[in-house]
């Protein structure tokens, strides 16, 4: 009897060594599946967006060609003569030009580097008696990739720079024979649509100098 009875004893304790097993098992594994609170998650960086620079590109004309005429900054001054009637066709050139190429990013070249970014040039022809006649052509800024950026072998503080040309045509009516001060304004850009490392060089003024045009009958 005393040998049944300690049988009995030692299954019911196994019994209950297994029950506690189990019970840990389980209380163990949910442990692992529950998600940690804020304080035991690991901190994350601050993820920081790089935005392209808000200035870029520096646009600058050139010179106005004109009646086989070459006129720019410091280049003296230079007379050309016109009939009523005739067309006067003026050649103006420009440059555009990047920041040095070692300052520019993935981000600027994605942005400046689009080849979505329009702007205008303006001819005027003015006389303070007669007044200005405006004439209007479209200009675009480059496209380039962050690819190309890399395949820009210049050595720094180097910019890469595009040459461009217009042209524009002009028609002298009778109101201008015998007037003086007739002034040709070329300037790039008219509305300030890009945002220039350099606003300042934007135009060439013939006024009072650079260019005296003669319109005779």
């Amino acid at each position: 009897m005393k040998k049944g009875m300690l049988v009995m004893a030692i299954v019911a304790a196994l019994s209950f060594l297994v029950l506690v097993i189990a019970v840990a098992s389980a209380v163990a594994k949910q442990a692992t599946q529950t998600p940690p609170t804020s304080k035991q998650q690991p901190q994350q960086g601050t993820v920081q967006t790089v935005l392209p620079k808000s200035a870029f590109w520096d646009l600058e004309p050139g010179s106005i060609t004109v009646k086989g005429q070459v006129i720019k900054k410091g280049g003296g001054d230079h007379t050309i003569n016109v009939k009523v009637g005739e067309t006067v066709t003026f050649k103006c050139t420009y440059r555009m030009k990047t920041i040095p190429v070692g300052n520019i990013t993935a981000a600027d070249a994605k942005y400046w580097g689009s080849g979505n970014l329009p702007f205008k040039n303006r001819l005027e022809v003015y006389q303070f008696q007669v007044g200005s006649k405006y004439y209007y052509k479209d200009g675009i800024l480059p496209k380039f990739t962050y690819e190309d950026v890399k395949n820009w072998h210049l050595k720094p503080p180097v910019g890469k720079a595009w040459n461009e040309e217009v042209v524009f045509q002009w028609t002298p009516g009778a109101e201008y024979v015998g007037k003086q001060y007739i002034s040709v304004i070329y300037v790039l850009d008219v509305n300030h649509v890009i945002t220039e490392t350099n606003e300042q060089n934007n135009g060439i003024n013939t006024a009072g100098g650079l260019l005296y045009i003669v319109v005779t009958p």
